[in-house]
Order: C-alpha cells, then sequence, then structure tokens
C-alpha cells in the first residue's frame, strides 16, 4: 500500500513533488505510520527499486526459461520481449528509479548470476571468446537492451518495433 502510493507520487510528480508527506498523504497513512517502515524518502526509492529489479530478473528467467535449447538471437529477442514488457507497465516510473539507482546504489546488484551464468553459456556455445570478455559483454547487453528500451518508449514505439531495434543494437555489437 505504501510502495504502491510512493510509486503513484513518484509517476505523477516526479523527484521534485517525491516525498515522505505527499507519499503517506496518498497512502493514507500518517507520517509517523509511514517512518515505521520507510525511515526517509531515500529508503522509499530503494524499496521501489528492489521491486523493479526483481521484476526485471524474474522476467529474465522466464525468458531465459522459454528458450531453453534455442538459439543465442531466439534467447536474446526472448529477453528484449521481457524487459520491453516490464518497463512498458510503468515507462516513467522506471525511468526515475534506474536514475535514482545510480545516485542511490552506484554498484550492481547481483541477484542476476543465474540469468547470467545461462547467458554465458549461450554466448559461449555461440562462439568462443576469454570468459573476462564474456562476462563484460552479457553486462554489455543488458545496459543497451535497458537504454534501447527506455529511448523507444519515450519515443512511443510499439513493441515490435522495440524489439527490432533493440535487436539490431545488440547484433551489432556482437
Amino acid at each position: 500500500m505504501i510502495l504502491e502510493a510512493a510509486a503513484r507520487v513518484l509517476e505523477r510528480k516526479g523527484l521534485e513533488g517525491f516525498n515522505t508527506n505527499a507519499v503517506a498523504e496518498a497512502a493514507g497513512v500518517s507520517i509517523g505510520s509511514l517512518y515505521q517502515y520507510f525511515p526517509n524518502k531515500d529508503s522509499l526509492t530503494l524499496a521501489l527499486i528492489q521491486l523493479f529489479e526483481q521484476e526485471l530478473h524474474a522476467a529474465y528467467l522466464q525468458a531465459v526459461e522459454e528458450t531453453e535449447g534455442a538459439s543465442l538471437e531466439e534467447t536474446f529477442r526472448a529477453l528484449v520481449k521481457h524487459q520491453y514488457r516490464v518497463h512498458h507497465r510503468r515507462p516513467a516510473l522506471h525511468r526515475l528509479l534506474e536514475a535514482e539507482e545510480d545516485r542511490l546504489r552506484p554498484e550492481e546488484p547481483a541477484d542476476e548470476d543465474a540469468v547470467e551464468e545461462t547467458l554465458l553459456r549461450r554466448l559461449h556455445l555461440h562462439r568462443k571468446s576469454p570468459r573476462a570478455q564474456r562476462v563484460e559483454e552479457i553486462a554489455d547487453i543488458f545496459t543497451i537492451s535497458r537504454a534501447m528500451i527506455d529511448e523507444t518508449l519515450r519515443e512511443g514505439a510499439t513493441e515490435a518495433a522495440v524489439v527490432r531495434r533493440t535487436m539490431r543494437a545488440l547484433q551489432g555489437y556482437l
């Protein structure tokens, strides 16, 4: 309830209007009740980032499971589609959270290990390259696809256009 209210406040008012008082009012709780769970605005933001990252991670796992035995291109296409669908649900919120994540949590969370390992195995089957380079490539793939999805969503592109453009960027990179 509080986190959904925080998400709505961020979507409607942006970072400028996002504060604990606005969230408490939107959630219909007292500021004291809100502070029992979230001592400040940054803790609310971090909780929203964590929820968003969990949703993305679940989407990545689903894409990897759906493409068991598939080609690398089919795997990446599924990843892009699932990633797009997560971002498409609340694009303005997700853009704000990604920007705040850089400020609040500059290091990358390590919760994508299973997805990364699967992609590394599929990349290895696709072509041989030194392990260090492959790990870097996987990180770059996530970065490229997130950036492409954010930009194409801003433009109002359809899912098919987003997937086509993002896949073209990924194929060019690889």
